[in-house]
């Protein structure tokens, strides 16, 4: 629309100007309106050449406008993707995080669990050292008891060899004497050796199932010393045998009786760790020349399968019988009831 009127205004302005110019040049109007109207004719077909350059280039923008549209529609797609993902991508840091805050926590109980196991680990360890150095002294102790068992056979041997020499008579040959002190020896030695054998047993049966420290021992009553599978109270006053009875029955116990000699060499051993020095009341008691256990207990009125006798014992006067705690021999001694002795309760 400027359009047209930019040219009507300037064909206007054209007439006027020719007009003069014809005036003063001596033309005619109509050669004048000629000329106006073939340069008008000109200049319409210039300006309708540039309008349609000009549609085209603004068809050319308008199309590049919608390009420009749906590529920004597609970007704000791929925002909001971008967005999401980014929510979602939080979400699981939060999450992680949460989770690396759980195995920090289950890390620390761990450490203080290993701390705790090594503790353990380490009083193991002065536990087994402890009882190698026990070991030792032990071995050492009954290293020098057999010393001193074999000091008194050879003396025993040198005393037999008198005896024997002064009773030889001229019917006796000296192959007989010989092999007399052979016998007498070699059956002394192999008592000497089996009872340190036993007792070897015993003793590390004792260290490893119970142990000196009793308090480890939860399955017994307290005061009680569990030994293999029995508990065993071991008094520290003295009581005449019927009232020691009495004493082990008010502890839900009866007093001591023995089993077999593998017991025996248990107690024998413990008591030899103990160094009491003392006399312990047993429940063996003699019934018509027969030695049998009594003061209840699955053993009551059963005869003894087995004797441990010190030498000079079972006394004819004495019909009750207690266990000595002599380092050398813990055998057992016959006293009189009435006398009072220290006491063994076993349940």
């Amino acid at each position: 629309m400027k359009g047209m009127v930019s040219v009507l205004f300037t064909c206007v302005l054209l007439c006027c100007v020719y007009h003069v110019n014809s005036v003063y040049q001596g033309e005619s109007l109509g050669v004048t309106l000629t000329k106006i109207f073939d340069k008008l004719d000109t200049k319409i077909s210039q300006t309708t050449s540039v309008n349609r350059g000009n549609e085209e280039t603004i068809t050319t923008l308008l199309g590049h406008y919608m390009d420009l549209v749906r590529d920004y529609a597609d970007i704000m797609k791929s925002v909001e993707q971008i967005k999401y993902e980014n929510k979602e991508l939080k979400e699981d840091m939060a999450e992680t995080k949460e989770t690396l805050q759980k195995l920090q926590s289950e890390f620390d109980e761990i450490k203080e669990e290993n701390l705790s196991y090594k503790e353990q680990i380490t009083n193991v360890e002065n536990r087994i050292s402890t009882l190698n150095e026990t070991m030792e002294a032990d071995a050492n102790e009954r290293s020098l008891y057999m010393n001193q068992t074999l000091s008194e056979i050879k003396e025993e041997i040198a005393e037999n060899q008198i005896t024997l020499v002064n009773s030889v008579n001229s019917t006796t040959s000296m192959e007989q004497t010989v092999s007399y002190m052979d016998d007498v020896v070699m059956s002394r030695l192999n008592e000497t050796i089996l009872s340190f054998v036993e007792e070897m047993v015993a003793s590390h049966m004792n260290e490893s199932i119970a142990g000196k420290n009793t308090s480890l021992s939860t399955d017994c009553p307290d005061e009680f010393v569990k030994l293999y599978n029995s508990c065993y109270y071991f008094s520290t006053d003295t009581k005449s045998q019927p009232d020691a009875i009495k004493k082990c029955v008010s502890l839900s116990a009866n007093l001591l009786s023995i089993s077999s000699e593998h017991e025996n060499c248990l107690l024998k051993n413990h008591l030899r760790h103990m160094n009491t020095g003392k006399y312990y009341w047993t429940s063996l008691i003699k019934h018509n020349s027969a030695w049998k256990w009594g003061a209840g207990g699955a053993l009551a009125g059963m005869t003894t399968n087995f004797t441990d006798w010190h030498n000079g014992h079972p006394s004819r006067s004495s019909n009750y019988v207690c266990m000595m705690t002599d380092y050398a021999q813990y055998n057992w001694y016959s006293y009189p009831c009435s006398n009072t002795q220290n006491y063994i309760c076993k349940i």
